[in-house]
């Protein structure tokens, strides 16, 4: 296996500020990437409606974009269940922390 490039010790400290690392791009908050993850799963929502609803009036070439459309569609719903169900389970076990 060979490593191409070895990563600096200060690149992976989280704490690190976009300030703080010349000629970066501002880091982005974990509601900025919620929110960008939802939106991905409702853009996937919407196209597989839009296969579904195309197949249904003759306009869909194939049945096989439909599925995958749909198939698509239904894992990215399925995982964002999944996050959200992880998130509210870490979100009890800190409420439970007796201080």
């Amino acid at each position: 296996m060979r490593v191409d490039r070895v990563l600096d010790i200060q690149d992976m400290n989280p704490a690190r500020t976009a300030e703080s690392r010349p000629g970066a791009e501002p880091l982005e908050s974990f509601g900025d990437m919620l929110k960008q993850a939802l939106n991905r799963v409702s853009d996937a929502q919407t196209n597989a409606e839009v296969e579904t609803q195309r197949f249904l009036v003759g306009d869909a070439e194939d049945l096989h974009t439909v599925t995958l459309a749909v198939a698509e569609a239904r894992t990215m719903l399925q995982l964002a269940v999944q996050v959200r169900d992880r998130v509210v389970e870490a979100y009890r076990e800190v409420r439970q922390i007796q201080m």
